[in-house]
C-alpha cells in the first residue's frame, strides 16, 4: 500500500474550502458555556504536544514548529470574551480548528517516536504531511478571524531548513542503527528471512519486539498470572542435555557451557529461585532481539534439575570494566571509540523497541573476541512506560547514578512521579560510561565511601577528561552535556549514535584494520512503503515543563 499522508494528517483542506462556501451554517447565537469544551480541548492538546516534544527522540524542530501553532492558537482563543455573541457559525469552525490540533498532535506522536516514524521515512511523505497540516492549520484560524502573535508565512523558508535538517538526521540514524543489524547470511527469524533490506529487517524487529513488550506490560499491568501469559507467548525450555559443562567459570553464577553437536559456546547464568518467572518473560522478549548485534544474544532457559540457567551466547574478553582495567588511556582510541559506538547503537535498538535498561555501567557490557561491545545484565529493565519509582540504588550502581535519583534516594521522595527513571537517567549514566572508555579506569575511584560519591554529583561535581590522551574533543563535549545536571538538556540517545558515528568514522589516528567491522557503512534505500501494521505507543512524560519555551508556555496558560 502506497502511504501518502501519515495517519491523523490526512488533508482536509479541500473539504473545509466547500463546508465555508456551500454549506449555509446557522447564525443562531450559541451559549458561550458551549465553547468552553473546546477550548479545553486545545489547551490539553497544547499540554500533549509539550510533553511529546519533552520526550521526543526524533523530529524535535518539526514538532517545535507543530508546539509553536498550537500555542499561539491556544492563545489567542483563551482570550474569547464571555460577553461576546458567538454564532453556530463560530462553533463550527472552533471545531474544525480543534480537529487540526489534534491532527498536528497525532503527526507528532507520530514522527517523534522511531517504532512509529520508521514507516514513513520516506522524506516526501513526511514533509507533504507538514505542509498540509500547515494549511489547514492557516485556514482554521482565517475561518474564525483570528489575530496571532506570530505569521508563521514569514517564516516559510526557515521551517524548509528545519524540515530537511530533521529529516537527515532521521536518515542518519536509520543508517547508523541499521549497522547493528547482524550479516544477512545468519539464521533470521522465519518470517524475516525473505526480507533482503536491513532497513526493513530493523523495522521488523522493532515492530515484533515492540507489539511483545506491550502486550506482556499490559498483562502485568492487569495482574495476569503466569499460566495465562505463558499460553499466550508459548516458550518452550532449551534441552539442558544439548550442552555441555566446561571448566570456565565466572564468578559463582555464570559457566561457560558447549553445545553437544555445534560445539558452539555458550554463557550459563543461575537465575535466582524466586525471579524464574520475570527472567523467563522478560527473556520472551529479549530473544527477539538476536540480529542485533549491540545487544548479547538470549537463547532462552534451561533446567538443570536442581537449578534453572539463562543462556547466553559467550563473551570471550570479559566485562568491559575488566577489558579497560589496566589500559593505556593513549592506545587503542579507535578500538575504545568503537566501544562507545557499540553501545550507542545496542541502547539505541532498546529505546526503539521501548525499553529502558537501568543498569547502564561497565560491568554490563561485555567484549567479544571481535571486539564488539555488547549490552547484557538486563535482570532490571523496564519497558518505558512501566512504573520505575521502586528503582534502588546501591553501592554498585551509584557511580553511574544520574542526580535526581541520587537526589531521591537520600530524601526518601520514593512516590514523586517527577524523578522516575526514564531514559534522562539512562543517558547520564550512559554519559558517564563513556568518560570511563576514554579514561580507562573506574569514575570516582578516589573515593571509597558511596554516600561520599552521592553527594559529590547531587552538588554537580563531575569526573574530568585528562588532558593531551588523543581522545576527540567532540567525545568530550558529547559526554559533558550527556552528565549535565538538569536532565533536560542532556541529548537524547538518538543525537549521541550519531554523533558517536561521526566521531568513529572520522578518527584517524590508528588503521581501521585495529578493530574488525563486521558491517560496512552503507547508505540505506528509503521507501515510502508501509511493510507493517504498527501499533500504537505512548512515552512517558519527562519534563513538564520545557526549558526551552517555559517563558512562552507561561503567558498561554491563561483558561476558562
Amino acid at each position: 500500500m502506497k502511504m501518502t499522508e501519515i495517519d491523523g494528517a490526512e488533508s482536509i483542506t479541500d473539504g473545509m474550502i466547500a463546508s465555508s462556501v456551500d454549506i449555509t451554517v446557522s447564525t443562531v447565537v450559541i451559549p458561550f458555556a458551549q465553547f468552553v469544551p473546546l477550548i479545553k480541548d486545545v489547551a490539553d492538546i497544547l499540554k500533549k504536544i509539550v510533553d511529546l516534544y519533552s520526550t521526543a527522540q526524533h523530529n524535535k524542530k518539526i514538532t517545535k514548529l507543530l508546539m509553536e501553532r498550537v500555542a499561539a492558537a491556544h492563545s489567542a482563543i483563551s482570550i474569547l470574551r464571555e460577553d461576546d455573541l458567538y454564532t453556530s457559525k463560530h462553533y463550527y469552525n472552533l471545531q474544525r480548528l480543534v480537529q487540526v490540533l489534534q491532527k498536528m498532535k497525532n503527526y507528532a506522536d507520530v514522527i517523534t517516536q522511531y517504532n512509529k516514524v520508521q514507516k514513513f521515512l520516506g522524506a516526501q511523505t513526511i514533509e507533504s504531511s507538514f505542509t498540509n497540516l500547515c494549511k489547514e492549520y492557516e485556514l482554521s484560524i482565517q475561518l474564525l478571524n483570528l489575530t496571532l502573535m506570530v505569521d508563521f508565512k514569514v517564516n516559510a523558508e526557515k521551517e524548509r531548513k528545519i524540515l530537511q535538517d530533521d529529516l537527515k538526521e532521521l536518515t542518519k540514524f536509520q543508517e547508523a542503527l541499521a549497522e547493528s543489524i547482524t550479516d544477512a547470511n545468519k539464521k533470521m527469524d522465519s518470517a524475516c528471512t525473505n526480507i533482503t533490506n536491513v532497513d526493513q529487517k530493523v523495522s521488523y524487529i522493532v515492530e515484533k519486539v515492540s507489539a511483545m513488550a506491550i502486550t506482556m506490560q499490559s498483562l502485568g499491568d492487569k495482574g495476569a498470572n503466569q499460566t495465562k501469559i505463558d499460553s499466550i507467548f508459548r516458550e518452550s525450555l532449551l534441552p539442558f542435555d544439548d550442552y555441555e559443562e566446561t571448566v570456565i567459570f565466572r564468578g559463582d553464577k555464570l559457566r561457560k557451557y558447549i553445545h553437544v553437536k555445534t560445539k558452539e559456546e555458550f554463557a550459563f547464568k543461575t537465575v535466582e529461585k524466586g525471579h524464574f518467572n520475570m527472567v523467563k518473560n522478560q527473556v520472551t522478549i529479549l530473544k527477539k532481539l538476536k540480529d542485533c548485534q549491540n545487544i548479547i544474544h538470549f537463547y532462552g532457559i534451561t533446567d538443570g534439575g536442581d537449578k534453572y540457567y539463562l543462556v547466553t551466547e559467550w563473551a570471550e574478553h570479559k566485562n568491559l570494566r575488566e577489558y579497560l582495567s589496566g589500559s593505556d588511556p593513549n592506545s587503542a582510541i579507535k578500538v575504545r571509540l568503537g566501544f562507545a559506538y557499540d553501545i550507542a547503537k545496542g541502547l539505541n535498538f532498546l529505546n526503539a523497541v521501548k525499553i529502558v535498561h537501568r543498569d547502564i555501567r561497565s560491568e554490563n557490557i561485555v567484549i567479544t573476541d571481535r571486539n564488539i561491545a555488547k549490552i547484557t545484565n538486563f535482570k532490571v529493565s523496564r519497558g518505558i512506560e512501566a512504573a520505575t519509582n521502586n528503582l534502588a540504588v546501591d553501592k554498585e550502581c551509584v557511580r553511574h547514578s544520574s542526580p535526581e535519583m541520587l537526589r531521591r534516594g537520600m530524601t526518601g521522595e520514593v512516590m514523586d512521579t517527577k524523578r522516575k527513571y526514564d531514559t534522562k537517567c539512562e543517558v547520564y549514566s550512559f554519559g558517564i560510561l563513556l568518560w570511563e572508555i576514554a579514561e580507562c579506569r573506574t569514575p570516582y575511584s578516589q573515593y571509597e565511601d558511596f554516600m561520599e560519591i552521592t553527594q559529590k554529583v547531587i552538588d554537580g561535581y563531575r569526573e574530568p577528561f585528562t588532558p593531551n590522551t588523543g581522545i576527540p574533543e567532540r567525545y568530550q563535549e558529547l559526554v559533558t552535556s550527556a552528565v549535565d545536571q538538569n536532565p533536560g538538556l542532556r541529548p537524547i540517545f538518538s543525537k549521541m549514535l550519531t554523533a558517536l558515528q561521526d566521531i568513529f568514522y572520522s578518527y584517524d589516528a590508528e588503521s581501521p584494520a585495529s578493530r574488525p567491522v563486521s558491517i560496512k557503512k552503507r547508505v540505506p534505500v528509503r521507501k515510502d512503503t508501509a511493510m507493517f501494521n504498527w501499533g500504537s505507543f505512548n512515552y512517558l512524560t519527562i519534563d513538564k515543563a520545557v526549558e526551552e519555551h517555559k517563558k512562552g508556555l507561561l503567558y498561554f496558560k491563561r483558561l476558562v
